[in-house]
């Protein structure tokens, strides 16, 4: 289990100092991932396979770990994110231009 304890710096707006160093075990984080990558899958459609090569999929699941899942917050006004799809043509269809995707939430 990954746990972090945080240290409230400031409230307006909210800033946070980590207070300890987490150990990156998987939990319930791995839940997210699979099904950011199930979405992913389904949106890509007969692509998926020649786009999410091993190596491409796991850069874009810790793209995803890295940079998209910590900006999430349920009061959060934006809709949709943009996120790097590695190794990817333009798929107009499933939304893929210049190597990034747009989801909606």
């Amino acid at each position: 289990m990954d746990i972090h304890c945080f240290n409230v710096a400031r409230v307006r707006p909210y800033v946070f100092n980590n207070c300890t160093v987490g150990n990156a075990d998987a939990a319930g984080s791995i839940f997210i991932e699979r099904r950011f990558e199930d979405a992913v899958r389904k949106r890509l459609g007969q692509h998926a396979e020649d786009v999410l090569r091993p190596r491409w999929l796991s850069e874009m699941i810790r793209n995803f770990r890295d940079f998209i899942v910590p900006e999430f917050e349920d009061s959060d006004p934006v809709d949709s994110r943009a996120f790097a799809v590695p190794g990817a043509p333009n798929i107009p269809e499933a939304g893929v231009e210049d190597g990034f995707m747009l989801m909606t939430r």
